[in-house]
């Protein structure tokens, strides 16, 4: 077998792979970064509602914002150049571009106007939630039980107001930033790493 034979015959075995491979993988990264961020934007929304004098909103989530996307776009960035990804990956990318789509038209058209700066939270919340669900319930279990648990954190929150944005950062930390730990503590076979 000559050198175009061999290649032809590894990019071919390379297709099937990427078309069958099953498992999500998520840069560890971004779920951190999105996880953290969101639980330290709620966290002092509730703060501030607790009564400490905590900056307004629009000087405190644009900053934390444009930092989380610095680390998602240099992480995107950094993996561009990927031996292979698998077609779920894509379908994980899209799942969470249409929830922040989603989310993101909601928050410009209805915000102040028909919701309010809590329902938001809990849109947010919600539309990232499913689409944690729709990715894990594709290839990945731990992701499948970060969406689990942060459902139960935004319902937890619906019905225990005062506390709305605290639930939802605790949400936020266990869907989000607790399964991006436990992926980052992994080792490249997929074994936890050693302490």
């Amino acid at each position: 077998m000559d050198a175009t034979d061999a290649g032809e015959h590894l990019r071919m075995l390379d297709g099937i792979v990427r078309a069958t491979d099953r498992v999500v993988r998520v840069p560890p990264t971004i779920l951190l970064s999105v996880g953290l961020f969101a639980c330290a934007i709620l966290a002092l929304i509730q703060a501030r509602q607790l009564g400490l004098p905590i900056p307004p909103d629009q000087y405190l989530q644009p900053p934390l914002f444009l930092l989380m996307f610095a680390v998602i776009g240099f992480t995107a960035w950094k993996g561009r150049h990927a031996e292979r990804t698998a077609l779920v990956d894509g379908y994980a990318a899209a799942a969470f571009f249409a929830a922040f789509l989603v989310a993101m038209t909601l928050n410009v058209t209805a915000q102040h106007r028909i919701v309010s700066a809590a329902g938001m939270g809990l849109i947010w919340a919600g539309a990232f939630c499913m689409a944690l669900l729709i990715v894990g319930a594709i290839g990945s279990r731990l992701l499948l039980a970060g969406g689990a648990a942060m459902l139960a954190a935004i319902a937890a929150a619906s019905l225990v107001q005062p506390w709305l944005p605290g639930l939802l950062s605790l949400g936020w930390f266990v869907g989000y930033a607790l399964p991006g730990l436990i992926l980052s503590l992994r080792t490249p076979d997929g074994r936890a790493a050693a302490l």
